[in-house]
């Protein structure tokens, strides 16, 4: 009789073990959380790689405690320069929903520690992808982060502050954003300010279709918060005139056109395969003077991309634009002004 509770006892233990295990597997904890205050003078900072826990399924990463000479404000240190990626766009935008962001109507503008797929709308491709071949003014990207940010796998449902991540169906925090007060744009028609919303998204629910003219210097600016005043200035494009479509058949080269006017900016065109969510398998993005009239995508491009993508649900784009661009070892600012439009993939001649 002890024998058999005994083992139904290490039974019990065995099963409990594997649970845990179970909760742990494909894991990757690497995502360390923003930095919080943990009192008026002192900084808690956190690090990856982190180390899952298998009794709870949640990653645990390093940290540290650090003493803030001037005192600790929204998770840093005053007075210390912190690391910035942030864009301001002021795009006149004939796009339904642009680059799979519901919050994003074509004039907006975000700020945070590191950039993410689903809020750092101007390089998704460029960042959040691996370039796997080049030719000429064009360029393939795929594999993509396993990002979803729309019909997430994730249960419960993550936050509107959080991404799933498709590797495991987890919910992830988004890197640490920040409130630059009221940003005000002028040289527009009319000219405008943005207050973020409690995301730090700033978003112009309704701007007009007419928004700049041709070579009229628009400006931002910012007081700037914790991350010091801002201010920077684009010219206005010329209204985008350009194909609605590009076909990408087998085996053979195409060219995507638009009416060049010389107004020295450049064209951006972007396609992206697959389903909405998660990122896309697959992207062609092409970038050249605007002076050009028309791009063309060779056709190992072409083929690249029909190979990762059999189904194309993702709005692709192309946008007239000029920017201007604050690079330093810790920050990457950028004012964005473009005229932006939707472009239909067809994989078969003719669109049929």
């Amino acid at each position: 009789m002890r024998f058999s509770l005994l083992l139904i006892v290490l039974l019990g233990m065995g099963c409990g073990d594997e649970k845990s295990v179970e909760r742990c597997l494909g894991k990757a904890c690497d995502t360390p959380p923003a930095s919080i205050c943990k009192d008026s003078s002192t900084v808690i900072e956190y690090s990856g790689p982190g180390q899952c826990i298998p009794a709870t399924g949640e990653c645990q990463y390093p940290s540290r405690e650090r003493a803030c000479a001037q005192g600790c404000q929204d998770g840093a240190c005053r007075g210390e320069t912190r690391p910035v990626f942030g864009y301001i766009a002021v795009f006149e935008a004939e796009v339904p929903w642009f680059a799979g962001a519901d919050w994003f109507t074509g004039v907006g503008a975000y700020f945070a520690e590191r950039p993410s797929y689903a809020r750092f709308l101007p390089h998704q491709l460029e960042w959040f992808c691996t370039e796997a071949a080049a030719a000429g003014s064009c360029r393939l990207f795929f594999p993509c982060a396993r990002v979803v940010a729309r019909y997430d796998p994730c249960q419960p449902k993550c936050s509107e502050d959080q991404w799933c991540d498709s590797a495991d169906a987890t919910c992830k925090p988004f890197p640490r954003h920040f409130n630059i007060g009221e940003i005000s744009i002028s040289g527009t028609h009319p000219a405008f300010s943005m207050q973020p919303d409690t995301l730090d998204r700033y978003i112009l629910a309704s701007p007009p279709a007419d928004l700049f003219d041709a070579g009229m210097d628009i400006e931002a600016s910012a007081p700037g918060g914790a991350l010091g005043a801002l201010r920077l200035s684009a010219r206005g494009v010329s209204p985008l005139v350009a194909d609605a479509k590009v076909e990408l058949v087998a085996g053979t080269a195409t060219r995507f056109r638009w009416q060049a006017t010389g107004d020295g900016s450049r064209v951006r065109l972007v396609l992206l395969g697959g389903l909405h969510d998660p990122a896309p398998p697959v992207g062609i993005l092409c970038d050249i003077e605007e002076s050009a009239g028309e791009v063309e995508i060779l056709s190992e491009l072409v083929d690249g991309f029909r190979q990762q993508s059999l189904v194309i649900q993702k709005p692709s784009y192309v946008m007239r634009y000029n920017r201007t661009v604050k690079i330093s070892e810790m920050e990457h600012v950028e004012l964005m002004i473009g005229a932006v439009r939707d472009v239909q993939i067809c994989l078969s001649q003719g669109c049929r």
